[in-house]
């Protein structure tokens, strides 16, 4: 048994679980899937805890499949990271259809994305309508929010946060031993020697930055 899944509410749960050597399937709620498959990653509640979905290889791909039952008609060479937004009921996941080349599927729909790396996270703002990305390719990492990428070929870069109206995504970004404010893709001017995950006000007018600069904080 592992990946265990928790509702939104915290009353259920859900996890993988490998029936024999080359079996596996999907329990929700102590009731075993019917379906037996070659392999299952971490399932997800959805509809506000009233179903299940979870990234199973089947014929040596992957599909979601939904309360044991297929979900999502396409088919990858590897599905995994489902994220959801209950409000909405938006889903999305980390999809690839061939080697070394990854993307982000979102309801069925996938980005045309450059990535050759890695997916590194992949979340919904708080009223679902942005979904960033962050992800490294040819040695850099980049955003992209609701497929559209930043373009920062930065050396390392966190997670961004979101606005309440999900207008701006501000992040810290590392590039050349300095580090930066970016707000929606926009590097501010001015480099640190340090910077840490940047504040959005709750009227989403302002950034709160906390930064080193010549070892004052």
């Amino acid at each position: 048994i592992w990946d265990i899944a928790f509702d939104p509410a915290g009353s259920q749960i859900a996890f993988c679980v490998r029936k024999n050597r080359t079996d596996y399937s999907v329990v929700s709620n102590g009731v075993l899937w019917d379906n037996t498959f070659q392999y299952a990653w971490r399932p997800c509640f959805v509809n506000n805890g009233s179903s299940v979905v979870a990234p199973v290889r089947q014929g040596g791909s992957w599909m979601l499949f939904k309360d044991d039952a297929p979900f999502w008609k396409d088919r990858f060479k590897q599905l995994w990271h489902v994220t959801t937004h209950n409000g909405t009921g938006k889903l999305a996941a980390v999809v690839s259809n061939a080697y070394g080349k990854w993307s982000v599927s979102e309801n069925q729909k996938t980005w045309n994305l450059p990535c050759d790396t890695m997916i590194s996270d992949l979340r919904y703002s708080a009223d679902g309508s942005a979904l960033t990305a962050v992800y490294k390719h040819q040695g850099y990492w980049d955003a992209a929010v609701n497929g559209k990428p930043w373009g920062l070929k930065a050396d390392k870069l966190w997670t961004p946060v979101t606005s309440e109206d999900a207008k701006y995504s501000a992040a810290r970004m590392e590039k050349d031993g300095k580090y930066f404010l970016i707000v929606n893709g926009n590097v501010y001017g001015q480099a640190f020697d340090q910077v840490f995950d940047p504040v959005i006000s709750p009227e989403n007018d302002k950034v709160l930055l906390k930064t080193i600069q010549d070892g004052v904080y």
